[in-house]
């Protein structure tokens, strides 16, 4: 489905030019649960963020179902992010204000989308908060302000879901609820999870592990 082939990634200041990734082939099957590894700076946010479409590579080829994405423009990209893709962020990124259920319906409201409350609750009761629809952040655990903000992601129905650090607020036992949630939504729905971690434990809950280091793969695994 995912095709990076010779993917080179520079950011250019005044000061200096950055290589944050070098010349990087991948594959990604649907369906795939992968972690992305590596020390602080080794290039993986950058990946991550080039295989979401919310940067796009310096040279190289990436292709989603032999399209070549590096060739769109900002808004065919920002098209196709809608589309197929969801996303977890280590902070939450939830609304103070709105319950549950608004939040998980924001990403509708940009859509021409029939049924998004319905949609938004199926969506919270994926996740195991069907009770919890009309709680507001501040009256939600951690690992449950985690789980909102994972339905938020799959309410728009997508292919696939990056995670950035998902567990990273989380202490160890809510962090191991949400990869186990997480790695069930890969099996039962055929999503393709893509999870950016610096945690050994957290990558062993996923079934491939790619490991960066200075903007290069150096690690390929299957777990």
């Amino acid at each position: 489905m995912i095709e990076l082939k010779n993917v080179t990634k520079i950011y250019k200041t005044e000061a200096e030019a950055v290589l944050a990734l070098n010349s990087i082939d991948l594959s990604i099957e649907q369906g795939e649960f992968i972690s992305i590894m590596g020390q602080s700076g080794s290039g993986k946010t950058t990946l991550m963020n080039i295989i979401g479409c919310l940067d796009y590579p310096t040279s190289g080829d990436y292709m989603i179902q032999n399209i070549n994405i590096a060739e769109f423009s900002e808004d065919q990209r920002s098209i196709l992010r809608g589309k197929l893709f969801g996303f977890v962020f280590q902070s939450y990124n939830l609304i103070p204000r709105l319950t549950a259920l608004e939040q998980v319906e924001l990403p509708l409201v940009y859509q021409d989308s029939r049924n998004r409350r319905l949609r938004a609750a199926k969506a919270l009761d994926m996740v195991g908060l069907i009770d919890r629809l009309y709680f507001k952040p501040n009256q939600l655990s951690g690992g449950q302000q985690q789980r909102v903000a994972i339905a938020r992601s799959l309410v728009v129905n997508p292919r696939i879901v990056l995670a950035d650090e998902p567990t990273g607020a989380l202490d160890s036992k809510t962090g191991v609820e949400v990869m186990k949630m997480l790695k069930e939504l890969v099996e039962t729905e055929n999503i393709t999870v893509i999870v950016v971690t610096h945690e050994a434990t957290v990558a062993n809950f996923t079934n491939r592990s790619i490991t960066l280091k200075d903007g290069k793969i150096t690690g390929d695994k299957k777990n």
